[in-house]
């Protein structure tokens, strides 16, 4: 009698599993991505309103 080695899971399959997750986890925006989003657009209005109100002065 043969000893087989242990079967180990397909690769392919794995593979597809992880791009899967991978994928997902990419199409949702972490809280921290969402927060510097705002952070930006936030720093971006003060800048534009600076602009506008030294060009008043």
């Amino acid at each position: 009698m043969k000893a087989h080695p242990p079967q180990q899971p397909d690769a392919a399959h794995q593979r597809k599993r992880y791009a899967a997750d991978n994928q997902q986890r990419f199409a949702h925006p972490t809280e921290r991505q969402i927060q510097q989003h705002e952070d930006n657009h936030q720093r971006h209005r003060h800048h534009e309103f600076k602009l506008m109100v030294g060009a008043l002065q």
